[in-house]
């Protein structure tokens, strides 16, 4: 080929992210879960402390939390990326975690 035949093609154009602040009715009820559910509200708080995805925490093994070092080791196999990196545990999160 001596002519690049997409070139006349437009790229896709990327809008920013829109983000939301949670509004206080959400707060209440993940606050409620904290006393009603705790188990799923430890799973919840990983999301959002450690950005774990769904899928991970299905298939993530106790032996890959290291509670005295305050990392998780989400390994290659399960991970979205296909790297094996650890996740730190922030010290809001770490005390929640321990006693789940």
């Amino acid at each position: 080929m001596k002519e690049n035949f997409t070139s006349t093609i437009k790229k896709k154009k990327n809008a920013p992210k829109i983000r939301q602040v949670l509004t206080q009715s959400v707060k209440d009820k993940v606050k409620s879960l904290q006393v009603d559910n705790f188990n799923y509200y430890t799973l919840c708080m990983a999301t959002y402390f450690c950005f774990l995805r769904r899928t991970e925490m299905t298939k993530l093994k106790v032996e890959a939390v290291n509670l005295n070092e305050n990392y998780i080791t989400i390994d290659a196999s399960i991970s979205k990326n296909g790297k094996t990196e650890n996740v730190t545990i922030p010290n809001a999160y770490l005390p929640i975690l321990k006693k789940h």
